[in-house]
Parts: C-alpha cells; structure tokens; sequence
C-alpha cells in the first residue's frame, strides 16, 4: 500500500525522511549482527580455542569493554540530540565505532591467536555494513575502511609473502561493496 504523502511536505524533505528511515533500519541490523558476531568471537576465543594466551583475551576483553563505553556514551548523545536533525552525525559515530573496532581486533586476533574464522567475520560484518548504511554514503566507507586498512596491515605486514595476493583480495572485497552500494540505492 502506499503511503499517504503529507502536502505541507517538500521533495527534500521526503527524501530526508526516507533517507533517516532507511539509516534506523540499518542501525538497527548492524547492531545486532555485530553483537552477534562478536558473540561468536568470543565463544571461540574463550571456549573452542583453548591455546590463546591469556595475554589475547584480556586485550580482547579491553578492547571490547572501551567499544561499550563509547556505544554507551554515543547512545547517551543521541538520546539528547533531536535524531531527525542529526541523524547523519548518529550514523557517522556509530560506523566509525563499529567499523573501528572490527579494524583493533582483526590483526590482533590474527596475529596472535591465527583465527581463520575472523576473516569470514570481518567479510560478513563488511557487507553487512554495505546493506546497514547503503543509503548514506560516508557512514558505510567509515564502517568499511578501517576494516580493508587492517586487511591490508595484516596481509603486507604480518604475511609479507602475499603482498601482491593481499592488496588484489583487498582491491575486490572493496569493488564488490561499491557495487553493491550502487545496486541497493538505486
């Protein structure tokens, strides 16, 4: 069925609504999928893998406690500012936090610890960061550039015998999220 349009209501403004709409959605989808994969993070880091150093799970533990204190802390600005002002801030903050501290664990799990699951992660929490934010544009290449940054640390870096196979793994993942950031906006 469609909508009832509101007369008083220029095309701007139905675009900015819509655009917010479609933003909440995504908030909400990749909230509960980056729970839910650093649920699986942890159950594999604290009950499969029982060679992990001590050392890895209390960076692990810190990194995830400081990325609750800022989700707190970003919830509480949010609550104070009028969201349908400020929803491309809200969208910004909560890419750069997630997007952030995907970037932090990557090669610390990798290095450390050798999580072949954590790319699998890392590639589901980027397109899922695709479908979250398609509809504004600088909040899905802050959820996802830090990310292809780690990938990139961690592949020249840690692995200096695939460079090249690094940077072309890297080069498509990024060709097929700009892809499919156009198909899904337009």
């Amino acid at each position: 069925m469609i909508r009832h349009i509101e007369t008083w209501t220029t095309g701007k403004d139905y675009f900015e609504q819509q655009q917010f709409k479609r933003q909440e959605q995504g908030w909400k989808l990749i909230t509960i999928t980056s729970l839910l994969l650093l649920g699986l993070v942890i159950i594999e880091l604290f009950w499969l893998e029982p060679t992990v150093s001590s050392h890895v799970k209390s960076i692990f533990s810190g990194v995830f406690a400081l990325m609750g204190g800022v989700a707190f802390v970003l919830w509480l600005v949010v609550q104070v500012i009028p969201i349908n002002v400020r929803w491309q801030v809200a969208s910004l903050a909560l890419a750069g936090l997630l997007g952030g501290c995907w970037a932090v664990l990557f090669p610390l799990l990798i290095h450390y610890s050798h999580f072949s699951t954590f790319y699998v992660y890392s590639d589901l929490f980027i397109f899922l960061s695709v479908v979250a934010f398609f509809s504004y544009r600088p909040a899905m290449y802050l959820a996802i550039g830090p990310v292809f940054c780690s990938f990139l640390f961690a592949g020249v870096y840690l692995d200096p015998t695939h460079e090249a196979l690094t940077v072309l793994s890297v080069a498509s993942r990024l060709v097929m999220a700009i892809v499919g950031r156009e198909c899904l906006y337009h």
